[in-house]
């Protein structure tokens, strides 16, 4: 399989028909499995009887091969076998060498091909009088990337552009260390590719953890991180910031629906509710991200797609450890299955959400990957506007996994 975008197909046939539905999946090598050392031992001892097997038949055939039944080597014909023998040692020994030195260097050349995150760091910039937040990729791979003679010289391979995905090159995520307090959806310029800006938004004074997201032309998708401190709550001008950009506070600051862990009440009076069970939430099941939007009083404006979006997730948890972005269609970006869908003209892509689920709602398909306190941010866009709210949620660990 392919770095990049790639999908699984499943074909199911049964007593209504056949069907099939195409799973849009980003695949790269994280891991090299390591050898089981317990069947090394088993495996020698095998090796050593076959080659002792194949030196006897090898001094059988020059010694005895050509002799009529019942005669005897003379000394001869032994002392050929033994020669003959031993260089079937010698080629055995230099088959086994040779093999060796290659697998260490597939195996050596496997590992500097694993995908490791790219390297960034964050900085609040204010030599221009604008305090900005700039992301810079430190990635020696990705600053090197159009050079083709370092690249070759240590065996690292080409890599593939930048690609926007929903408009955007990069969906930079800042939030504070604690995940919950405060939390901005920024989408910075570059003019290089490695160096990004945009203005600091209003978040108050403290550590922030940064997680970018971009996608490659390969189809890959990457979210990278970097921690950065504000020293003080820049007071930037609301339209400093670009239109699609956005911040907030979160409930535990803004007191949004103080006691009430499925409300969040946004800027404009919106009260957004997530629609979730009373049953626990578990780490591995389906989680029920659904969301209904109750308008101000007399207001009938509905909400509006966002990046062509229902809407926006971003699910933290508090030690950070575990992050996603998430749309409607789920984690996939959508350049990465535009991507698929060029590369397989048999693939039917799926079309972008523009409008939104009735009465104003929007859900995401998620399953927690581990058990944790997280929060749950939620973006959608009214009259215009980008408004935030938060969710905190406590995941349990499966019982399954417990046993």
């Amino acid at each position: 399989m392919s770095p990049g975008s790639n999908s699984v197909t499943v074909s199911v046939s049964g007593d209504r028909g056949d069907g099939s539905v195409v799973v849009p999946l980003v695949a790269h090598a994280a891991r090299r499995l390591e050898f089981n050392g317990a069947i090394a031992v088993p495996l020698i001892a095998v090796g050593i009887v076959l080659a002792l097997g194949l030196f006897t038949i090898v001094g059988a055939t020059v010694r005895e091969s050509v002799l009529p039944p019942g005669a005897e080597p003379d000394a001869h014909r032994r002392r050929r076998a033994r020669f003959a023998m031993a260089r079937a040692v010698v080629l055995v020994a230099l088959a086994i060498t040779g093999t060796a030195a290659w697998w260490r260097a597939e195996d050596a050349d496997f590992v500097r091909r694993l995908y490791r995150p790219m390297t960034a760091r964050a900085a609040i910039d204010t030599s221009t009088g604008q305090p900005q937040l700039t992301l810079t990729i430190t990635d020696s791979a990705w600053v090197h990337r159009n050079d083709g003679t370092w690249l070759r010289a240590r065996r690292i391979a080409e890599q593939s552009p930048l690609i926007e995905d929903h408009g955007k090159l990069v969906h930079l995520f800042m939030i504070s260390e604690d995940e919950r307090s405060a939390f901005a959806h920024l989408h910075p310029g570059t003019v290089d590719t490695v160096t990004f800006a945009a203005p600091l938004p209003n978040v108050p004074a403290g550590r922030y953890t940064v997680f970018a997201d971009i996608v490659q032309a390969s189809g890959l998708t990457q979210t990278l991180t970097a921690a950065v401190s504000v020293p003080v709550r820049a007071h930037v001008r609301s339209d400093a910031l670009g239109p699609d950009d956005s911040w907030a506070l979160g409930r535990n600051v803004a007191g949004s629906a103080a006691g009430d862990d499925t409300r969040s009440v946004l800027d404009d009076g919106t009260v957004l509710t997530w629609k979730r069970s009373t049953a626990p939430l578990v780490a591995g099941n389906e989680a029920s991200l659904r969301f209904a939007a109750t308008l101000p009083a007399g207001d009938t404006a509905s909400l509006e797609p966002f990046l062509g979006m229902a809407g926006h997730a971003v699910v933290v948890r508090d030690d950070g450890q575990v992050f996603i972005h998430l749309h409607p269609l789920g984690t996939i970006s959508l350049a990465a299955q535009a991507r698929l869908a060029r590369s397989s003209p048999n693939v039917m892509s799926h079309a972008m959400r523009t409008t939104l689920e009735p009465n104003d709602s929007l859900s995401f398909p998620y399953a927690f990957p581990q058990p944790g306190t997280y929060t749950v941010w939620v973006q959608v866009k009214r009259r215009g506007r980008v408004l935030t709210g938060s969710f905190p949620a406590e995941v349990h660990a499966s019982p399954t996994l417990r046993r």
